[in-house]
């Protein structure tokens, strides 16, 4: 390694840093602005459909949570770090109480959330809640 290319690959890291950062940005003001809009809604007396409307605010959520943790993770900056910590841990907050929720409409410890995956084009692992 030679101090020449050094630069250049440093460079390129905090390029793809800054990236990160910035996808994470746009989840976070997605998951936020869907949030509104089901707020907006009047509250729904069928369970099926406010399952649904849970689980896929749940999935949007832990996805969040997700980038949120690798952000924190590739984050060099101790200022952006901050801020990282403050998102995830509010972020991670709100998945809880929506998992919470779900375990609530079920009346039981596990949360089925099938019908989410589909309409999101998500897999079991993507939603799988990791804990740092």
């Amino acid at each position: 390694l030679s101090w020449r290319t050094f630069p250049i690959r440093h460079m390129a890291a905090q390029e793809t840093i800054a990236r990160f950062w910035l996808a994470s940005k746009a989840e976070l003001e997605d998951v936020l602005l869907h949030e509104q809009l089901i707020q907006r809604f009047e509250p729904t007396k069928d369970p099926r459909v406010a399952h649904e409307v849970i689980s896929e605010l749940y999935c949007r959520y832990v996805h969040l949570c997700r980038m949120l943790d690798r952000c924190y993770d590739q984050t060099l900056q101790v200022q952006k770090r901050q801020v990282v910590t403050v998102l995830a841990e509010s972020a991670n907050r709100r998945m809880m109480e929506l998992q919470l929720k779900i375990k609530q409409m079920e009346l039981s410890e596990f949360t089925y959330i099938d019908g989410a995956l589909r309409e999101l084009h998500l897999i079991p692992e993507d939603v799988q809640v990791v804990r740092p």
